[in-house]
Order: C-alpha cells, then sequence, then structure tokens
C-alpha cells in the first residue's frame, strides 16, 4: 500500500473543502478524499501484454516503481516517473525521512523479474500544497530509459489520457480505456482513469505521451468517483 497518513488525509480533506464539479446534470461536492479507486469498469491491463514494438509498451519505460520501508518492517508502494536523466517525479505523501533507503526500478514487468534498483539521493524540490515531490537518482537511469517532457499545452475536457503505474507495487499497468481529463479545479487536474493504491506519484501523460499531471488519489461521494492529480502545466479551466 502507498503511503496516506492520517495527516495527508486530513491536510487532502481541508484543500478540497468547497470542491466541486459537474457529473451528469448534478454537481456533487467533492468532499470525501480516498485511496485511489477504480472509476466504472476495471480497465487496468498489464504493460507485458502489448508488443514491445507497440507505442504503449516503449511508452511506458520512464515510469517506475518505488518501493518503500515502514515503520513495521514491510514495504510500501508508489510509483514515479523520469523528468531527467536523474531526476524522478512522485507524489509529495510518497516522501518521508527515509527517502533513502527507498529502491526504484524501472523494469519490473513479470512476477519474476528483479530489474536494476536506483537509489535516492536527495530531495530536489518537495511541496506538501500541490503533494509533489522531484527526487534526484543515483546514476542517470534516464540514459537507458528515456523521460517525459512536460507537455507545453493543457488537455480539453474528454481529451484521451495514460497512466503508467505500479498497482499495490505490482508489475507494471497501463490504464488507457475510458481514461480522460474530465476537468481543473484550482490545482485539482480530475480524470477518469482507473487507478488503485500504489498508483500514486504516476504520470498522467496525453496521447503524445507528455507528462500533463501526476496522479495523487481518488475523490467523490458514495454516487460519484473520480481520481486527481496535479497539473503540470497551465491547465484549463472547464464546464
Amino acid at each position: 500500500m502507498n503511503r496516506i497518513t492520517a495527516s495527508f488525509l486530513f491536510g487532502c480533506a481541508l484543500a478540497l473543502a468547497g470542491f466541486s464539479t459537474a457529473h451528469a446534470q448534478a454537481r456533487p461536492r467533492w468532499n470525501q478524499p480516498q485511496p485511489e479507486i477504480i472509476v466504472g469498469a476495471n480497465n487496468i491491463e498489464r504493460v507485458r501484454d502489448f508488443d514491445p514494438a507497440s507505442a504503449i509498451y516503449r511508452a511506458s519505460a520512464p515510469t517506475a516503481r518505488i518501493s518503500m520501508p515502514d515503520i513495521f518492517g514491510w514495504r510500501s508502494y508508489c510509483t514515479g516517473s523520469l523528468i531527467g536523466e536523474d531526476t524522478l517525479l512522485t507524489g509529495g505523501h510518497c516522501l518521508d525521512k527515509r527517502y533513502r533507503e527507498y529502491l526504484v526500478t524501472f523494469a519490473f514487468l513479470n512476477e519474476n523479474d528483479e530489474p536494476e534498483a536506483y537509489r535516492v539521493t536527495g530531495v530536489i524540490h518537495y511541496s506538501k500544497k500541490d503533494d509533489i515531490a522531484i527526487l534526484r537518482l543515483d546514476g542517470k537511469p534516464g540514459a537507458k530509459y528515456g523521460f517525459y517532457r512536460i507537455a507545453q499545452t493543457a488537455p480539453l475536457p474528454g481529451e484521451k489520457l495514460v497512466i503508467f503505474h505500479h498497482p499495490a507495487g505490482e508489475i507494471k499497468s497501463v490504464s488507457h480505456k475510458d481514461c480522460a481529463f474530465y476537468e481543473t479545479r484550482n490545482i485539482y487536474f480530475v480524470h477518469t482513469c482507473d487507478t488503485e493504491i500504489g498508483s500514486s506519484g504516476a504520470p498522467i501523460l496525453n496521447e503524445r505521451f507528455e507528462l500533463v499531471a501526476v496522479h495523487q488519489g481518488g475523490l467523490g461521494t458514495e454516487k460519484y468517483t473520480l481520481n486527481y492529480g496535479h497539473a503540470m502545466s497551465g491547465t484549463r479551466r472547464s464546464r
């Protein structure tokens, strides 16, 4: 499971107070932050099931599983993505003072894989308000796996998205079916892509595989459920 603490939930609750959006003909109040969720049918697919020559398979390479020790001696998980040769973007709530013990792997595609692991050597940027962290890695994994470039234009409502992630710390997966930008409220980038616990920090990409946001969690009411992240560029307000 990813590192969702009581203080993070409380912070999210404060940040999302008064947050509202449109869904169907109603405008419910999004006041129930929660872990990542499946929106409708579960459309998460394994990257290994795609042709290695396919665009989706190749574009998944800069996405990493982040394995983190917890206070009980177990490991919890987040997802991150390269935005430079040695620079990893992830969710701010994935970061704690033991970051030098994190193991970052990029090629975990099958259960028996033992990919090379990279260590975190420092924190370049951290924002509790925006819930993002940018970490420095040892070596230059981006020279091998590539890295995502930040999109210069924001998506429009309904525009298709792609998310690569490691649900529950398992093998690399992709959400792209029924996966689209919904709207933006303040810094909250609302989307319809399926995610699960462990997907926090995952890159949200446009169809050109450019980075438009970083995934953070789920929100909604009993009737309406969507996921959200933090927009990486000047996203358009909608509706």
